[in-house]
């Protein structure tokens, strides 16, 4: 394994975390799992 591009667990989860927050804007939720964009009104 290539030490220098290991990401522990509490820096993946914290990066997850602002992931989260930036796809919730624009109504994405559950890590990508549910949306709230009206699908058939954007085509």
């Amino acid at each position: 394994m290539n030490e220098r591009y290991w990401v522990d667990a509490q820096e993946a989860e914290r990066r997850r975390e602002t992931l989260d927050a930036q796809y919730a804007a624009v109504g994405v939720t559950d890590r990508g799992r549910t949306v709230a964009i009206d699908v058939a009104a954007a085509l």
